[in-house]
């Protein structure tokens, strides 16, 4: 009997240890939409039950493609913004961004099929997108971006900076804010 646990746990180690730790089937999509998956986050703005803006928001300075350039001074993220059916349409008139409590440096509208859009692990064709570049605020830990419209309200999410530091209490990951 103790013989055939003993067999049974080396043939098993043989087959774990010979295993490749790398996924050799990866596309380069695959690996580009985790990367960017993981600098996701997701906010709502509501009004009572009432949900007024939706943000999706990509923090793109970290992902590892030609289309961005990484620029050791800039922080650059792309946003998607969606006002529901039914509601004002100008407030995408009204977006406010700031990025560690300051206003960005641009703001760019991203056309439909834009190239950026394909850094984003989903995107679809009723929501407007930006790119917005900010400076990198080395005096503090981690990427703080807000997001708001003027009359409704502003939302704020936390990202990891360049050395990989997060602000205090934060999390990474796809990670959803709802703002009354």
């Amino acid at each position: 009997m103790q013989f055939k646990i003993l067999s049974i746990l080396i043939i098993s180690f043989l087959f774990i240890g010979c295993s490749q730790k790398n996924n050799n089937y990866a596309k380069t999509t695959d690996i580009l939409h985790e990367q960017s998956l993981t600098q996701t986050q997701k906010s709502v703005l509501k009004k009572g039950i009432i949900t007024k803006v939706f943000f999706i928001t990509t923090y793109i300075s970290h992902i590892n493609h030609h289309l961005v350039t990484i620029d050791e001074n800039l922080e650059k993220f792309i946003v998607s913004v969606y006002i529901p059916s039914g509601e004002d349409k100008a407030r995408y008139d009204n977006l406010l961004f700031k990025v560690n409590g300051k206003k960005p440096i641009s703001i760019e509208e991203l056309k439909k099929g834009d190239e950026l859009l394909y850094l984003l692990p989903a995107s679809n064709p009723w929501s407007r997108y930006y790119i917005v570049i900010a400076p990198i605020d080395n005096s503090i830990r981690g990427v703080f971006f807000e997001a708001g419209v003027t009359d409704i309200g502003i939302t704020k999410m936390e990202f990891h900076d360049r050395y990989g530091n997060l602000p205090s209490g934060g999390t990474m990951g796809f990670k959803t804010t709802i703002v009354d």
